[in-house]
């Protein structure tokens, strides 16, 4: 009889530690139903600091020259036949996300490369022009601000030091132009590097199976609480679940470098407005630094006056124009209703026209 004795004087020890186990454990598995069921709520809240970035871009098609030899006996008919390189216009689209409710947006330097104009589509699909504040050619890091008085929805910074392979993560952006598009994977792997040519553009990305493709680059890697971890930079073509994103610790060193650059963006992007047309540093045939007019405003004043992409501005006001800096600083002392006048060269031939600046 001792026995069966000594066993319920053990269980009845031991039943209040089980059950206080077992109301654990069913207590936990409401709780991780509820958060899967509240994943669409966030991604939902997410979704409206995730934007569409949308550019235009213009590029000179070259123009047939003939040879040395025949060209004194050509190039007046060829001039005449051809006389304006031709302009190939295109757009482009990438994703960006809102990192400051006053509209500044961080997305990757190659989805706006050469861009003329920026727009941004909210996730409201209300579209707003932006202008770039500052880039970073060798991360791949660019800082917009959208233009516009509004408050915006900004995403929040998570902790990339804590990410672990095997965490759940979110991608949202506009993949072959299908904005808010949401994947889900893992991380796959951490403080991968990511090599092109054999070398190294990356010494420690995120690695992850969340389905990217083209138009991913520049929006969010979220984790689990609707937290930013990196930046997607782009997939691996060569197999299907490897992608890549730029960890946020990373990225929040270089925001405050791109921030410095704003005054300056600032001052061009008020001389494009200004003056209707927006120059570019490059260097001519001698390695000489000349200004190559890159983009000039449909029906602007710069239009009207007869300029021209790719024409050199030479002189501006009867002054030798030495860069873009020099530029920006006289034409920021011409007072409105005031003719500026410019000296332009195109192929080779010395034009003269004025802008009458309005505003």
């Amino acid at each position: 009889m001792k026995k069966p004795l000594f066993r319920w004087r053990c269980i009845l020890l031991f039943a209040p530690l089980l059950m206080c186990t077992f109301a654990q454990v069913f207590a936990a598995q409401p709780a991780g139903i509820v958060q899967q069921e509240n994943v669409p709520n966030m991604i939902a809240e997410v979704g409206k600091s995730v934007v569409n970035v949308q550019t235009d871009r213009s590029f000179r098609s070259r123009r047939w020259r003939p040879p040395d030899f025949f060209e004194q006996y050509f190039t007046d008919f060829f001039e005449r036949k051809d006389s304006e390189p031709r302009t190939i216009e295109c757009q482009g689209e990438g994703t960006g996300v809102i990192i400051d409710a006053g509209g500044l947006v961080l997305t990757n330097t190659h989805v706006i490369s050469d861009a003329e104009t920026i727009r941004i589509v909210l996730n409201d699909k209300t579209v707003l022009p932006a202008s770039v504040i500052g880039k970073n050619e060798k991360e791949d890091l660019a800082l917009l601000k959208i233009e516009g008085e509004r408050t915006f929805s900004a995403i929040r910074f998570g902790d990339s030091n804590s990410v672990k392979p095997a965490d759940d993560v979110y991608a949202i952006g506009t993949p072959y132009g299908y904005s808010q598009t949401v994947t889900k994977g893992i991380v796959s792997a951490v403080h991968r590097e990511f090599k092109r040519g054999g070398k190294v553009i990356y010494d420690d990305v995120i690695q992850t199976d969340a389905s990217i493709n083209p138009g991913n680059s520049g929006g969010p890697l979220l984790n689990s609480n609707g937290e930013m971890i990196g930046m997607i930079y782009l997939g691996d073509w060569r197999g299907e679940g490897i992608g890549f994103a730029i960890p946020v610790k990373k990225i929040e060193n270089m925001i405050t470098e791109l921030k410095s650059s704003q005054k300056a963006y600032e001052r061009q992007a008020n001389f494009k407005r200004r003056f209707g047309f927006a120059p570019v540093e490059e260097k001519g045939k001698d390695g000489e630094k000349q200004l190559v007019i890159a983009h000039v405003l449909s029906q602007s004043i710069a239009d009207k006056s007869g300029l021209k992409i790719g024409d050199v501005l030479v002189k501006f006001q009867d002054q030798y124009v030495r860069g873009l800096e020099h530029l920006i600083e006289e034409a920021l002392k011409v007072t409105p209703g005031k003719r500026v006048y410019l000296e332009i060269s195109r192929q080779k031939r010395t034009f003269f026209t004025y802008i009458e600046v309005r505003s």
